[in-house]
């Protein structure tokens, strides 16, 4: 490999930028393939990795190349299946079975992408229902177990709903 830095700082760095476990579940089977003088090429095992680090974590690695390298190379992807020891979780399994492309966003038929927390319009009459559905899309499920909505038609249901479950989706 040309230059003076190593993959594994590369990778490190990478880690440091995005967080151990974010980094755990996205990079573990990404390989550096080749380091040319003006490009690096990556390795994913599949198309879902390849997707989802590129449409989720291109900044950070052009980031720590720069951190590395102190400068900027272009990105080559490469897949190959057959390389990869790869243990899928039953989550990562489901997300690859409904997740689908679309206009060059990604989305998963199950939820109402405008339905988020941050387009929920908070009111008096359902304030207690948007900290609760905060608190159980943070995963402190204790105190709201089980967590029922009922109201009259109209006023956020099926909305905190799906914030719920995108907010699962997106960072646990």
């Amino acid at each position: 490999m040309e230059d003076n830095f190593s993959k594994e700082e590369l990778f490190a760095t990478v880690k440091k930028n995005i967080g151990t476990n974010n980094f755990k579940r996205w990079f573990a089977y990404i390989k550096l393939k080749e380091k040319k003088s003006q490009y690096l090429s990556f390795q994913c095992p599949n198309q879902f990795i390849l997707d989802w680090v590129k449409e989720n974590y291109i900044d950070a690695i052009h980031k720590a190349i720069i951190e590395v390298s102190g400068k900027r190379y272009d990105i080559k992807w490469f897949l190959d299946p057959s390389d990869a020891k790869i243990t899928v979780s039953p989550q990562e399994k489901q997300l690859s079975l409904i997740k689908e492309y679309n206009n060059g966003h990604f989305s998963y038929p199950h939820f109402n992408s405008n339905y988020t927390f941050k387009n929920f319009v908070v009111g008096s009459c359902n304030q207690f229902a948007y900290a609760s559905a905060i608190t159980v899309a943070n995963q402190e499920t204790r105190k709201y177990n089980p967590l029922f909505f009922y109201s009259e038609e109209g006023l956020g249901k099926t909305h905190l709903s799906n914030a719920i479950g995108q907010h699962i989706l997106y960072n646990f």
